[in-house]
């Protein structure tokens, strides 16, 4: 088999993981270590993860450019408001700089990568200087963008320029960015066949396009089922459990939602019940909602995401807007912790309702589905134990390793994609 050298571009490194985002870059890092060396540079300049490489990984390396910092610099945020002007601009500009260029180029010379995975379409930008070398030229399409452009531009609210921005300006924009990336790669990966469909679909598209699925250590979370099995679950106080990095703007709105329409109809039904958001960058009206309502948690980033999993009753996702696959969900179903979500919280995943999760399209039915949970057990335990035997088969590690195998095997022509 052909040795491969995979040089990754990502926002950030992605380990140790703090994001989905984060997960589905260090997947890839695994799978593609098994065909052989790889390396990943991060954009973000300060990124603290930089400092201790993770074994098996040649090149751990970020930007030095300053003005590539989290949180950009305040004379750099300035600057990048020039991408209102340009016709293909977009706040994923902030991402991109002359000095990170020339540092890739400079990496590509040293590293003589025979493979180049772009995570996301927020690097499109450096696809064109990318293009110019003598690799195979991956996408990674985290979600269908355009699509997803669309979705926060029907849910914005307000008058002001952020969210006239959101509406009118951003999602005709999006999909000409992502036209113009899908036809600049050798390949295409997506999250599932759904998400292939919606690319051709927008786009047209004849570059080839792998699923590439969202995937976990199962056996990470070995530990958490056993603390399940073992907890005794009272119904008069259930915890309901929404992990997130909450800069994403769709996290953001699930949030929001769950404090403003779900919680507040299950405090009426169980007054000691939990809500629990866990994740980076919560946002201030999350932080107010935990000052006002004490039986509502932020915690934050944590090291850990785990013990927040074999805490809660119930994994409770009121996704509305969003693409690719939901890593929570399949982290819930590698826990036995039971899932109840809207059907866009689970699309993309193989599961049905009403065996891997419970389905909830409004408030009144998520409460509903959680009254049902709680109080038959049997029911719980067979959601559980389907939702575990989903993961294990379809989306572990060992499982995408194959995809991501088959993907770099084949050649980049309409005849290798599927």
């Amino acid at each position: 088999m052909k040795l491969h050298r995979t040089l990754i571009l990502a926002s950030s490194l992605p380990f140790p993981s703090f994001s989905g985002f984060d997960l589905r870059v260090w997947q890839i890092v695994r799978a593609l270590s098994a065909l052989g060396p790889v390396g990943v540079f991060g954009i973000c300049s300060n990124d603290p993860r930089a400092a201790d490489p993770p074994p098996g990984v040649a090149v751990w390396r970020t930007s030095t450019d300053p003005a590539l910092a989290y949180p950009p610099p305040s004379d750099q945020k300035v600057a990048a408001r020039a991408w209102l002007f340009d016709p293909l601009g977009h706040p994923w500009d902030l991402l991109h700089s002359e000095t990170a260029t020339r540092e890739i180029e400079a990496l590509i010379r040293e590293f003589r990568p025979t493979a180049f995975v772009a995570e996301g379409l927020s690097l499109h930008r450096y696809l064109p200087a990318m293009r110019e070398h003598d690799f195979q030229l991956v996408l990674d399409c985290h979600n269908v963008e355009t699509l997803v452009a669309r979705e926060l531009a029907t849910s914005g609210f307000g008058t002001g320029l952020s969210a006239k921005l959101t509406r009118d300006v951003l999602p005709p924009r999006v999909a000409e960015i992502e036209k113009r990336a899908t036809q600049n790669v050798d390949q295409l990966w997506v999250c599932s066949e759904a998400d292939a469909d919606d690319m051709r679909a927008e786009h047209g598209t004849q570059t080839p396009i792998h699923v590439v699925p969202n995937a976990i250590d199962v056996s990470r979370f070995a530990s958490v089922r056993e603390l399940r099995k073992a907890r005794a679950h009272s119904p008069k106080g259930p915890q309901v459990f929404y992990p997130g990095m909450y800069r994403y703007e769709p996290n953001a709105i699930a949030a929001e939602y769950l404090i403003e329409e779900i919680f507040p109809r299950l405090l009426a039904k169980y007054p000691h019940a939990v809500l629990k958001l866990v994740g980076a960058w919560p946002t201030e009206s999350m932080l107010a909602a935990a000052k006002r309502e004490p039986q509502i948690r932020v915690a934050g980033a944590v090291p850990d995401i785990r013990p927040h999993f074999a805490d809660a009753d119930a994994l409770v996702v009121p996704v509305l807007q969003g693409g690719g696959t939901r890593l929570k969900v399949l982290e819930a179903f590698a826990a036995m912790l039971p899932v109840v979500s809207t059907p866009k919280g689970v699309e993309g995943l193989d599961v049905v309702d009403g065996k891997q999760f419970l389905a909830a399209a409004d408030p009144e039915a998520f409460v509903e589905r959680a009254i049902e949970l709680w109080s038959d057990p049997l029911l719980a335990a067979n959601l559980s134990e389907a939702g575990f035997e989903t993961v294990r088969r379809y989306y572990s590690w060992d499982s995408i390793g194959r995809c991501i195998e088959a993907a770099m095997l084949k050649p980049a022509s309409p005849e290798g994609s599927g």
